[in-house]
């Protein structure tokens, strides 16, 4: 696995910064905005049948669990359609993307990222003293 900067840095802020990120489900209107014209109308026809089974899943589950975020419901329902499945990861991606941008720029100075101090990548979490990537340790 290669180790991608920007990639390791958003996991980090999705891992132990989700309060600044915002929801982490992007909305139906958020989705169609960010597809391409060419396939919206095939995305929105996916997202309704997405939302409709949604629906049924969180009724099915009553009061034992919280309702379903769109993304949840596409993983059991996915688009038959290659393209319209690869237009909406992407716009889905973008999002988590756009937010952790934000949070960087808006939050810059409330984040701590924990690095390894011999590489300097980032490590697991805020207390991890062992690198994933060199396996340098510093206990």
């Amino acid at each position: 696995m290669e180790y991608d900067e920007t990639e390791a840095v958003h996991g980090y802020l999705r891992r132990w910064y989700p309060d600044l990120l915002g929801p982490p489900a992007p909305s139906l209107e958020w989705i169609l905005a960010h597809v391409p014209d060419r396939l919206r109308e095939a995305v929105t026809e996916h997202l309704l049948a997405v939302v409709d089974n949604g629906g049924k899943a969180w009724e099915a589950a009553g009061d034992s669990g919280e309702p379903y975020s769109v993304v949840e419901v596409m993983l059991e329902f996915p688009p038959a359609n290659e393209d319209v499945s690869r237009a909406i990861a992407e716009a889905i991606h973008l999002h988590g993307t756009q937010q952790c941008e934000r949070a960087l720029h808006e939050h810059g100075l409330k984040i701590e990222i924990s690095r390894c101090p011999k590489c300097t990548r980032v490590v697991a979490s805020p207390k991890a003293r062992q690198c994933f990537w060199c396996g340098h340790e510093w206990h």
